[in-house]
């Protein structure tokens, strides 16, 4: 039994919640990124090794990529827990039957505003995290060519080809790229290469059928090349119908 879920944003609560009132057991919780690591370097190993006691408690695993809001190091290997699993990008885990590929990283549109927000709190002597350099998304073909048999992606953002078109013009994005002169090419750069991706893995004939990522704060389904992919809104929580993938290959 598997579940996806959206942007968290350190509402590591929610999460509780969602195992406590649902009564969940023997399920795989799937997160798709901005789980919130590295804003708290105080709390952060309290609130990890809380989270890994309930999921234990009732038999659950939660799998968790990087999005650009978490601190890549927490993405490294160094964390390890026995039903919280904080993956290194191109981790592959076969899952309830499913070989999953798990791919984290993305580029804050607000990555000008926050970095002046740290300068100014470092003149102050206050270090505070809220941007991360190696926060994007990295295409790694030598990894994806080896790779077979891949059923889902998981990844923190998403091809050119899906919801949402960073091309049109929205009020929201464009005041990003006013204070940021490389914004907009580094968007789109990065949107061409999740589309590689998902080039490489059909080239080798990867049965992949379904595609979950968050980053945008909404919620949309896009249909391309057999492949469904699910964008999740935050907190949005969504249970993978297993028959779906059987009716697909059908």
């Amino acid at each position: 039994m598997i579940l996806f879920i959206g942007d968290l944003h350190t509402d590591f609560d929610f999460l509780k919640s969602l195992i406590q009132e649902r009564s969940l057991r023997g399920y795989n919780l799937i997160q798709v990124g901005d789980f919130g690591l590295g804003f708290s370097p105080r709390t952060d190993s309290d609130d990890l090794i809380s989270l890994n006691s309930l999921l234990k408690d009732n038999d659950c695993h939660l799998w968790v990529i990087r999005g650009n809001h978490d601190d890549p190091f927490f993405f490294e290997g160094y964390h390890e827990y026995d039903n919280l699993h904080l993956l290194k990008d191109y981790s592959v885990v076969n899952i309830d039957g499913y070989n999953i590929l798990f791919v984290g990283g993305a580029i804050s549109i607000d990555r000008i505003a926050l970095t002046k927000r740290m300068q100014i709190s470092a003149s102050y002597g206050i270090l505070e995290p809220l941007w991360f350099s190696n926060e994007r998304f990295h295409l790694d073909e030598a990894a994806l060519h080896n790779m077979r048999e891949i059923d889902i992606v998981v990844t923190h953002t998403a091809p050119d080809y899906c919801y949402p078109n960073i091309g049109i013009k929205n009020s929201f994005v464009s005041y990003f790229i006013e204070q940021d002169e490389e914004l907009q090419a580094d968007l789109a750069d990065e949107r061409k290469q999740l589309s590689k991706l998902f080039d490489i893995l059909k080239k080798n004939n990867n049965p992949v059928k379904f595609h979950f990522y968050g980053h945008f704060h909404d919620h949309d389904m896009t249909e391309n090349a057999d492949v469904s992919h699910y964008l999740l809104g935050i907190k949005e929580v969504k249970e993978f119908d297993h028959c779906l993938l059987a009716k697909s290959s059908e």
